[in-house]
């Protein structure tokens, strides 16, 4: 209702912004380097939900997927996410969780990892379009560089939005690395139980000497009769 809307646009310390004009467009933008090859990385972001650094994404679910004729794999994800606001705030201004349609491209050729994706919700107020790439460094194969820029685009009347909008991209770029840090421990964690597994099991498999062949190979030689005399 019109209260609600009057609470929230001009109660809320938003940033003041009221110079820009309509559709004017806030950039972040950032850099990053993993000291994990590109496979073990990229691995790791299709693991990377749920995590205890964005409890805000609450799914991810693959609409489709398909390689095409160069053999890159083509992925369109559908992202829940929650903003985290709180539940009085939430009811009275009337937000639901966020959808996000993210597309995908790897080319293992190249070793690189595109993403992009824009909300579905909210886009009549504002357009968040990100754009987030994991390349091998082109210096050291034992290491990968992420670069990611979001673009973040208020309608006429909701400019305030873009300022706190791009503050919290910020924020959350760092707790995107540190939740694809954990994910890649938790991965090596899983490679190295399961080296071990192996292990075992190959002990356990591989031929054992029998106990009547033991025994006999711990008998003393029977001398011969000439040994005898």
């Amino acid at each position: 209702n019109l209260a609600s809307l009057f609470f929230f646009f001009f109660l809320l310390p938003f940033p003041d912004t009221c110079g820009l004009q309509q559709d004017a467009m806030k950039i972040f933008s950032s850099s990053h380097t993993f000291d994990h090859p590109w496979e073990q990385v990229t691995a790791a972001n299709w693991r990377k939900y749920p995590n205890p650094f964005n409890p805000s994404v609450q799914a991810t679910d693959v609409l489709a997927r398909n390689v095409d004729d160069k053999g890159s794999l083509h992925t369109h994800r559908l992202i829940t996410t929650d903003w985290n606001l709180p539940g009085w705030l939430r009811r009275m201004v009337g937000l639901k969780p966020t959808l996000v349609s993210e597309h995908s491209e790897v080319d293992s050729r190249s070793k690189s990892l595109l993403m992009r994706s824009v909300n579905m919700s909210f886009n009549n107020i504002l357009t968040v379009e990100e754009r987030i790439e994991y390349k091998a460094d082109a210096n050291d194969s034992s290491k990968t560089v992420m670069t990611q820029e979001a673009r973040v685009t208020a309608g006429y009347g909701f400019t305030r939005f873009e300022n706190a909008i791009t503050d919290f991209i910020a924020s959350n770029a760092k707790k995107g690395r540190e939740a694809l840090e954990h994910v890649i421990f938790a991965l090596e964690k899983d490679i190295h139980t399961l080296e071990q597994d192996m292990r075992d099991l190959a002990h356990h498999l591989s031929p054992q000497p029998s106990r009547a062949s033991c025994e006999s190979s711990a008998r003393p030689p029977v001398p011969h009769q000439e040994d005898r005399r």
